[in-house]
């Protein structure tokens, strides 16, 4: 599976839904090769960790509990982390858990798409009954970013300078209020003006505010 790394501006993704057509208005400003070691770093005293390397340890003390629909947090993180990183791992759980109740709700609503939770090992929570239709949208929600998945017909239709029904996909990513933005920049990122054959995924960091994301062909 073909997977890039890309890091797109939110300033350039909110101009495309402001202005007049997404495909004329937007610069997506994509292009920008990084490396997962060129992720921001946080340094406190002599213990300094990158954010993925924040994220990856975490990882291993979060898990799902499927009866409270939450994400919870080990205690035996603090033997790992330094205090004040485990303190934004949590502060990031909670308000995911937060908006993650919002969306269960709309996403109910409004039927057209998949709504899951997800942990680093795979897993993945159902929270609500499921469309039947074949090729509609899904987004999975972990504590610290979303994983989004696009049918083709959802591609094509922002190619063509449209986003019926992504306000209800990808509305809801927690902590962003600019998802519809996020998902087009991401399309014209990848695959630019060009009608696509299939659908595609990618992922999006909240915990750190950045597009800088694994993505592939369905």
């Amino acid at each position: 599976m073909k997977k890039k790394l890309f890091k797109i501006s939110l300033v350039t993704m909110s101009s495309m839904i402001l202005g007049t057509s997404l495909l004329s208005s937007a610069t997506v400003m994509a292009a920008e090769n990084v490396s997962t070691n060129q992720s921001e770093v946080v340094t406190i005293a002599n213990n300094t960790l990158s954010q993925t390397e924040i994220e990856e340890i975490a990882d291993k003390y979060i898990t799902f509990d499927a009866k409270k629909q939450s994400f919870i947090v080990d205690n035996a993180i603090n033997n790992e982390l330094n205090p004040i990183y485990t303190i934004q791992v949590k502060n990031q759980i909670e308000k995911t858990n937060i908006e993650l109740k919002n969306s269960i709700t709309e996403a109910q609503k409004d039927g057209s798409f998949i709504l899951r939770a997800a942990t680093s090992d795979g897993t993945e929570y159902s929270l609500m009954r499921e469309p039947r239709a074949a090729g509609v949208n899904k987004v999975s929600v972990y504590w610290n970013f979303a994983r989004i998945f696009l049918s083709k017909n959802s591609v094509n239709n922002i190619i063509l300078g449209g986003t019926g029904g992504l306000g209800a996909l990808v509305g809801f990513i927690p902590g962003v209020g600019i998802g519809v933005a996020v998902a087009c920049g991401a399309v014209l990122a990848i695959v630019g003006s060009k009608q696509v054959k299939n659908g595609i995924w990618f992922d999006y960091n909240y915990l750190i505010g950045v597009l800088t994301w694994n993505w592939g062909w369905q």
